[in-house]
């Protein structure tokens, strides 16, 4: 009975000797270094760490070791990628009449190859004078587009796809070619141009020159913009042409 005894109180001490030890470690658990015993070594002080970056390094303490952990910079899904997705309007006057148009653009590019599309609605009256109708034009143009040169400062391209014509008589689409580009002249002042022309089964030549000013990825567009088109007799077997001449203005946004 004694030797029973002697085993219980031996097991449990041991028990109690184990117990104790965790019981001191755990007590710094949740606790500031502030509250530190005075006969604790202190933790490695954390020193400040030199990044390139912009983003704030993360220092990361422990009793053993210090060390920092820097993330990476942060970069859109198209900086990630190569591309480029640009969305612009336009809006012009003619100049010798009570014409207008409107313009969306939509580009998706990368460092060689994109694609570039535009549709335009123009408002032409009637050659009635007497009559406040108005004679409505809807182009639709979709390119594929190849850069020749292309820097951060400057784009040269060459595109190919169709381009399409709408009116009140006439639905037509034929093959279309243009090249295009810009080039930053200096600081944020910049200049751009394109032309595209359409051969068959109808005639269609657009093109446009002028300045942008670049706030960011925002950009501000101003120049001048012709259209000239011509049925080549598909609605009456007489050819109609119109032509459209006029400043721009427009607002695009880089994504």
């Amino acid at each position: 009975m004694t030797s029973r005894r002697a085993k219980t109180f031996t097991l449990t001490f041991s028990c109690l000797s184990l117990i104790f030890p965790l019981a001191a470690n755990a007590s710094h658990f949740g606790e500031s270094s502030e509250h530190q015993a005075s006969g604790v070594p202190a933790t490695h002080d954390a020193t400040a760490v030199e990044t390139d970056t912009s983003d704030a390094p993360i220092v990361v303490e422990s009793d053993e070791s210090s060390f920092a952990y820097v993330p990476p910079p942060s970069v859109s899904w198209s900086q990630q990628h190569g591309l480029s997705f640009l969305m612009g309007f336009e809006g012009a006057v003619s100049h010798n009449d009570d014409s207008f148009f409107g313009s969306f653009n939509l580009r998706l590019e990368g460092t060689r190859f994109g694609v570039n599309t535009q549709l335009t609605g123009i408002r032409l009256p009637w050659d009635d004078q007497a009559s406040a109708d108005t004679h409505p034009i809807g182009l639709v143009n979709a390119y594929a587009t190849y850069s020749i040169l292309s820097t951060p400062t400057a784009r040269l391209r060459v595109e190919a796809g169709f381009m399409a014509a709408f009116a009140r008589d006439l639905a037509t689409v034929g093959p279309g070619f243009g090249v295009s580009g810009y080039t930053q002249v200096l600081g944020a002042l910049g200049t751009e141009g394109a032309a595209h022309v359409a051969l068959y089964p109808y005639d269609q030549f657009d093109w446009n020159l002028g300045a942008t000013l670049t706030f960011g990825r925002a950009q501000l567009h101003g120049g001048w913009r012709r259209i000239w088109l011509n049925d080549q007799g598909l609605v009456d077997g007489i050819s109609h042409e119109e032509a459209f001449s006029g400043p721009y203005l427009g607002l695009s946004f880089t994504l």
